[in-house]
């Protein structure tokens, strides 16, 4: 897992982090530090990719598109970013969590939080 994506450790949906012996402890994920994954155990996969799930919250990129869904995201990345953008670690990264959400491998929260993150770091204004 690369190093940025590696440096967090995100709460899902209806998980709540605490602390126990001095360590966050973010119920059914086991840490990273742990080898473990950032991905909920009970996360499964699906049969197909499904690219319509829908994000935590749209965003909004003022005069260009809402991202609504998996979907969404995708098309911003393949349509509306230029080839040269494209192949920069942080999208290729940010295609492969796409793609992992999609497959039911990755949580939504998590790659929404990461789209937000992405395109702060490309300066992309999004509500």
């Amino acid at each position: 897992m690369p190093r940025l994506w590696s440096l967090y450790a995100p709460i899902g949906p209806g998980l709540s982090a605490t602390k126990r012996n001095g360590r966050l402890d973010s119920g059914p994920c086991t840490p990273l530090s742990e080898g473990g994954s950032s991905v909920p155990r009970e996360t499964l996969t699906l049969p197909r990719p499904d690219w319509s799930r829908q994000l935590p919250r749209p965003l909004t990129i003022p005069d260009l598109l809402t991202l609504e869904t998996l979907a969404d995201a995708r098309a911003l990345i393949e349509k509306h970013v230029p080839a040269e953008y494209r192949s920069k670690f942080t999208l290729r990264q940010l295609a492969g969590l796409l793609k992992r959400a999609a497959e039911g491998q990755q949580d939504i929260a998590e790659v929404s939080t990461a789209l937000k993150i992405v395109l702060h770091l490309e300066g992309i204004r999004c509500q």
